[in-house]
Protein backbone atom coordinates (compact mmCIF):
# COMPACT_ATOMS: atom_id res chain seq x y z
CA UNK A 1 0.00 0.00 0.00
CA UNK A 2 1.18 3.44 -0.97
CA UNK A 3 1.21 5.86 1.50
CA UNK A 4 -0.02 9.77 1.66
CA UNK A 5 3.66 10.65 1.89
CA UNK A 6 4.91 8.18 -0.86
CA UNK A 7 1.34 9.35 -3.45
CA UNK A 8 2.29 12.90 -2.70
CA UNK A 9 5.74 12.40 -3.87
CA UNK A 10 4.71 10.31 -7.04
CA UNK A 11 2.19 13.00 -8.33
CA UNK A 12 4.74 15.56 -7.56
CA UNK A 13 6.98 13.79 -10.27
CA UNK A 14 4.63 13.28 -13.06
CA UNK A 15 6.45 10.77 -14.38
CA UNK A 16 8.43 7.48 -13.93
CA UNK A 17 10.47 4.66 -15.22
CA UNK A 18 8.53 1.25 -16.22
CA UNK A 19 10.31 -1.87 -15.66
CA UNK A 20 9.67 -5.31 -17.68
CA UNK A 21 10.97 -8.22 -18.20
CA UNK A 22 10.30 -10.87 -20.90
CA UNK A 23 9.63 -14.93 -20.04
CA UNK A 24 13.77 -14.98 -20.54
CA UNK A 25 14.50 -12.65 -18.02
CA UNK A 26 15.42 -9.83 -20.74
CA UNK A 27 14.56 -6.39 -18.93
CA UNK A 28 12.78 -3.69 -20.86
CA UNK A 29 12.42 -0.07 -19.43
CA UNK A 30 10.20 3.35 -20.90
CA UNK A 31 9.41 6.82 -19.64
CA UNK A 32 5.70 6.30 -18.21
CA UNK A 33 3.57 9.58 -17.03
CA UNK A 34 1.18 8.70 -14.26
CA UNK A 35 -2.39 8.85 -14.83
CA UNK A 36 -3.51 8.21 -11.41
CA UNK A 37 -1.79 7.18 -8.04
CA UNK A 38 -3.63 5.55 -5.33
CA UNK A 39 -3.26 3.38 -2.35
CA UNK A 40 -3.31 -0.44 -4.17
CA UNK A 41 -2.91 0.67 -7.66
CA UNK A 42 -1.36 3.32 -10.14
CA UNK A 43 -2.14 4.00 -13.61
CA UNK A 44 0.32 4.67 -16.45
CA UNK A 45 0.21 6.11 -19.51
CA UNK A 46 2.89 4.77 -21.81
CA UNK A 47 3.95 6.03 -25.63
CA UNK A 48 3.48 3.16 -27.66
CA UNK A 49 6.73 3.86 -29.21
CA UNK A 50 8.59 3.26 -26.05
CA UNK A 51 6.42 0.29 -24.87
CA UNK A 52 6.62 -2.20 -28.01
CA UNK A 53 7.56 -4.64 -25.93
CA UNK A 54 4.96 -4.24 -23.96
CA UNK A 55 1.73 -6.83 -24.85
CA UNK A 56 5.01 -9.45 -24.73
CA UNK A 57 6.08 -8.68 -22.05
CA UNK A 58 2.51 -8.55 -20.45
CA UNK A 59 2.10 -12.36 -21.97
CA UNK A 60 5.58 -13.39 -20.86
CA UNK A 61 5.15 -12.42 -16.85
CA UNK A 62 2.89 -9.36 -15.17
CA UNK A 63 5.32 -8.38 -12.62
CA UNK A 64 6.79 -4.45 -12.89
CA UNK A 65 8.37 -2.30 -10.96
CA UNK A 66 7.83 1.37 -11.52
CA UNK A 67 11.27 4.08 -10.53
CA UNK A 68 11.23 7.34 -9.73
CA UNK A 69 13.61 9.87 -8.78
CA UNK A 70 14.01 13.31 -8.30
CA UNK A 71 16.96 14.01 -10.16
CA UNK A 72 17.49 17.45 -9.15
CA UNK A 73 17.63 18.15 -5.37
CA UNK A 74 17.58 15.05 -3.01
CA UNK A 75 17.66 12.83 -5.33
CA UNK A 76 14.61 10.80 -3.54
CA UNK A 77 13.85 7.84 -5.62
CA UNK A 78 11.11 5.40 -4.61
CA UNK A 79 10.61 1.86 -6.68
CA UNK A 80 6.62 0.34 -6.31
CA UNK A 81 6.46 -3.54 -7.73
CA UNK A 82 3.45 -4.58 -8.86
CA UNK A 83 1.63 -6.55 -11.15
CA UNK A 84 -0.06 -5.74 -14.18
CA UNK A 85 -3.92 -5.70 -13.54
CA UNK A 86 -5.12 -4.82 -17.27
CA UNK A 87 -3.39 -3.22 -20.48
CA UNK A 88 -5.07 -1.23 -23.08
CA UNK A 89 -3.84 -0.22 -26.21
CA UNK A 90 -2.40 0.49 -27.70
CA UNK A 91 -4.70 3.43 -28.94
CA UNK A 92 -5.27 6.85 -29.87
CA UNK A 93 -6.98 8.30 -26.95
CA UNK A 94 -9.31 11.65 -27.41
CA UNK A 95 -9.48 14.30 -24.60
CA UNK A 96 -12.68 12.51 -24.08
CA UNK A 97 -11.74 9.47 -22.59
CA UNK A 98 -8.59 11.11 -21.22
CA UNK A 99 -10.08 14.09 -19.22
CA UNK A 100 -9.28 13.90 -15.97
CA UNK A 101 -6.14 11.66 -17.01
CA UNK A 102 -4.51 15.18 -19.08
CA UNK A 103 -5.76 17.20 -15.73
CA UNK A 104 -4.00 14.91 -13.34
CA UNK A 105 -0.92 14.61 -15.21
CA UNK A 106 -0.47 18.47 -15.60
CA UNK A 107 -0.35 19.15 -11.98
CA UNK A 108 2.15 16.67 -11.63
CA UNK A 109 4.88 19.05 -13.00
CA UNK A 110 4.44 22.03 -10.76
CA UNK A 111 7.83 23.60 -12.02
CA UNK A 112 6.87 23.70 -15.72
CA UNK A 113 4.09 26.74 -16.67
CA UNK A 114 0.85 24.61 -17.46
CA UNK A 115 0.19 25.83 -20.56
CA UNK A 116 3.83 23.84 -21.62
CA UNK A 117 2.80 20.81 -20.02
CA UNK A 118 -0.26 20.65 -22.19
CA UNK A 119 1.28 20.97 -25.38
CA UNK A 120 3.30 18.06 -24.82
CA UNK A 121 0.65 16.15 -23.55
CA UNK A 122 -1.66 17.09 -26.56
CA UNK A 123 1.04 15.42 -28.46
CA UNK A 124 1.09 12.45 -26.74
CA UNK A 125 -2.99 11.70 -26.74
CA UNK A 126 -2.65 12.61 -30.24
CA UNK A 127 -0.04 9.54 -30.44
CA UNK A 128 -0.98 5.84 -29.72
CA UNK A 129 -0.50 4.92 -25.99
CA UNK A 130 -0.72 2.15 -23.79
CA UNK A 131 -2.94 2.61 -20.41
CA UNK A 132 -1.24 0.32 -18.06
CA UNK A 133 -2.72 -0.50 -14.37
CA UNK A 134 -0.54 -1.97 -11.76
CA UNK A 135 -1.63 -3.45 -8.89
CA UNK A 136 1.16 -2.47 -5.93
CA UNK A 137 2.69 -5.06 -3.96
CA UNK A 138 6.26 -3.27 -2.36
CA UNK A 139 7.51 0.32 -2.03
CA UNK A 140 11.07 0.41 -1.59
CA UNK A 141 12.81 3.81 -0.93
CA UNK A 142 15.84 3.68 -3.38
CA UNK A 143 17.11 7.49 -2.56
CA UNK A 144 21.12 7.10 -2.50
CA UNK A 145 22.58 6.22 0.65
CA UNK A 146 22.55 3.64 3.63
CA UNK A 147 18.66 3.57 3.58
CA UNK A 148 18.45 2.30 0.13
CA UNK A 149 16.28 -0.47 -0.66
CA UNK A 150 14.44 -0.19 2.79
CA UNK A 151 10.74 -1.19 2.66
CA UNK A 152 8.88 1.43 2.46
CA UNK A 153 5.43 -0.09 1.98
CA UNK A 154 3.77 -3.58 3.25
CA UNK A 155 2.19 -5.76 0.62
CA UNK A 156 -1.64 -5.15 0.61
Amino acid sequence: MLSENVIDFLQSMGGSMLCTRSADNQPAACEMLWAEVAPHHVIGMVPAHLGAHLPVHFADNTDVSVVTSQTYGDHRSVQVKGTIADLEGPRVFDRSDVGEWFLNTVKFFPQFPPEDVARVLIDIVGCPVFRITIEVSDVFDQTPGPKAGASIGAST
